[in-house]
């Protein structure tokens, strides 16, 4: 039972990804290291992206953590 909780199964992708740890503040950051990768390897950008919160911690938010997957186009 869900409760008040609604899931859902996203369809499977092509990305890449990484790991942020830190602030949602700085999560630009990491971002721009994964496009720069891209560029650098010559991987196409997509125009979307994922992020899953894996820590959320919105009192010392140093200690969150964030999967990030930028999708690459088909």
């Amino acid at each position: 039972d869900p409760g008040k909780f609604r899931f859902e199964v996203l369809p499977e992708i092509n990305c890449i990804a990484t790991i942020h740890k830190g602030s949602y503040d700085t999560l630009m950051n990491s971002y721009q290291r994964v496009f720069g990768e891209m560029t650098r390897r010559g991987i196409p950008m997509g125009t979307a992206s994922r992020e899953i919160y894996m820590v959320c911690d919105f009192e010392n938010p140093q200690n969150c953590v964030t999967e990030i997957q930028v999708i690459i186009p088909e």
